[in-house]
């Protein structure tokens, strides 16, 4: 195993709050502007470039409808050793005291929320209970002895329990084995939530027996309310020809106040994923983002393949997502490509990095040429990183941290891209951009993949801070 090379990094530094502007042409595709939403600034369309892929309107979107190897699809090990066909869901065990929910306000201060699996969570003032933030950040982290992380499950359960009936929560997950929480949503259903989950074809454990969780919900929510995309042993994925490695969830309202929530994971909800760095975003009251997701969510339920399905919709608060498969060119370069180093810091955690994207690296090492700050942390194995992706950073000077994967399964599993630069012909820009896409081959242009981008001072604080402590965590399990 290749020995990590630690790096002193210093932090980014937090900016005023500044005004959205347009990023023009950060995805290499068309994009499509939403409407102003209740919180938050309205996003803006990217300009397209002339390499652009299919565009795709999503306002008119219904709210209401709303065994593979590592090496084919990007994804590490499917095997979920700790959660047997029959086992208990250790769901509370080993919960880490500093993991846990970041909100960012309307000013983008960070703040720290409580999280009550009842769904009655919350600060109050007054006796009233004060609305929630327009976003959260959730991140997990392994812990010593194998010891579990379970804040992003204890939020979901939280949401899943603030569901108003008659109202609708639609998922798109690649692997479910996780007992507890399965129970969480079909409560949901129970007290008159429409429920209806979308999972890849690969749910079943190394005898090929279906995970215990999987038939809980077809038991619990109806056959005919979860879907698996067909898998016939070459692919399993809805849309593209890999897999559906999607990890997100939609909430049409919640007993809050919110609607139209979002929340965007890079964890499956399986046991080894508690032993692993990982994120979940909430973003609420975001409309144009919430139909492109849902509208996302109704293709896949469809099953139609389309391997030219790439397209990305602008949200109302500055958000935008990035759907996958997409047959030609690449976002992440297209992204990069807008990056001017006058300076720039750039900041990469990512669990799959392969030689199949290598001009990713590669253009990573032509601005730490061009004077921009730029580190990464990888998950290190045998398969990954990429041998050339790693010459090709390292040689350009780029700050490489390797993440070897602890006795227990401990490892990095989050998918992030952190940018501080002039950006698309704006000083000073901060973004983010996380979700389910690892830098592999398939991720682009094989698997139902989804990206996200933030534009959130107080979240890309967060993520920053989290991509320090994954540094400093490397190497020591």
């Amino acid at each position: 195993m290749r020995r990590a090379r630690r790096l002193l990094v210093a932090p980014l530094t937090a900016l005023t709050v500044l005004a959205l502007a347009a990023c023009g042409g950060d995805d290499g595709a068309a994009s499509t502007a939403g409407t102003q939403g209740s919180a938050g600034t309205v996003g803006t369309s990217d300009t397209a470039s002339t390499s652009e892929g299919t565009s795709a309107a999503a306002s008119s979107a219904s709210t209401s409808s709303a065994g593979t190897s590592a090496s084919a699809t990007g994804e590490g090990s499917t095997t979920d050793a700790s959660t047997s066909a029959t086992s208990a869901d250790p769901t509370s065990a080993g919960t880490s005291g500093t993991s846990g929910t970041t909100a960012a306000g309307p000013t983008g201060d960070p703040t720290t929320t409580g999280v009550d699996p009842t769904g009655d969570s919350g600060t109050t003032t007054g006796g009233v209970q004060d609305p929630p933030p327009q976003k959260e950040i959730i991140f997990t982290k392994p812990m010593q002895g194998g010891l579990l992380d379970t804040a992003i499950e204890a939020k979901l359960i939280e949401l899943f329990g603030k569901a108003v009936p008659g109202s609708s929560i639609r998922v798109s997950l690649y692997h479910w084995s996780r007992v507890d929480i399965a129970n969480a949503l079909i409560a949901a259903k129970q007290k008159g939530v429409d429920v209806q989950v979308v999972l890849d074809g690969t749910n079943e454990d190394e005898m090929g027996v279906e995970w215990k969780a999987v038939t809980l919900l077809r038991d619990g929510l109806g056959a005919a309310n979860v879907t698996e995309c067909h898998d016939d042993g070459k692919f399993s994925a809805c849309i593209g020809d890999g897999i559906n490695h999607n990890k997100y969830f939609l909430f049409s309202e919640l007993s809050d106040g919110s609607k139209n929530v979002v929340v965007q994971s890079s964890a499956n909800l399986t046991t080894t994923q508690l032993r692993k760095h990982n994120n979940m975003v909430v973003i609420r009251d975001d409309a144009a983002l919430y139909a492109a997701y849902a509208a996302y969510w109704d293709d896949l339920h469809a099953q139609k393949q389309n391997l030219d399905y790439y397209h990305s919709v602008d949200g109302d608060t500055g958000t935008k997502v990035y759907f996958y498969p997409r047959a030609s060119g690449d976002t992440i370069l297209s992204i990069l490509g807008n990056v001017e180093c006058t300076p720039g810091t750039i900041r990469v955690g990512m669990a799959f990095f392969t030689d199949a994207r290598l001009e990713i690296a590669q253009k990573l090492a032509a601005l730490r040429g061009a004077g921009c700050d730029v580190a990464v942390v990888l998950h290190d194995d045998a398969q990954y990183p990429g041998d050339k992706v790693l010459s090709t950073l390292k040689g350009a000077g780029v700050g490489v941290t390797l993440y070897p994967e602890g006795p227990n399964g401990e490892g990095l599993h989050s998918k992030y891209l952190i940018i501080h630069a002039r950006y698309a012909g704006v000083d000073d820009k901060r973004l983010v951009w996380t979700g389910s896409h690892n830098y592999t081959g398939p991720a682009l242009d094989a698997n139902d993949e989804t990206l996200l981008r933030l534009d959130d001072p107080g979240i890309i604080d967060a993520f920053v801070a989290d991509w320090l402590e994954i540094k400093a965590l490397a190497g020591t399990f």
